[in-house]
């Protein structure tokens, strides 16, 4: 089994890139990043707002290990 680490805020990145593209629905997005739709359009608007820096109001720089 591989292991992959990821850092919160490179997640957070990931979904919004997604989320700009509109290649598909946002609730499909969400699905796949394992974040409600509110939780999506919280991190979305932090980004439109504040830019990349926004990414990094991570609440803490926990990372996580994805399989």
């Amino acid at each position: 089994m591989v292991w992959m680490e990821t850092c919160a805020v490179d997640e957070r990145m990931r979904f919004v890139i997604a989320a700009e593209k509109h290649e598909e629905p946002f609730a499909a997005i969400c699905r796949r990043f394992g974040v409600s739709r509110r939780v999506g359009y919280k991190w979305l608007g932090r980004y439109q707002e504040a830019g990349v820096e926004a990414c990094w109001i991570a609440r803490g720089h926990r990372c996580i290990i994805l399989i």
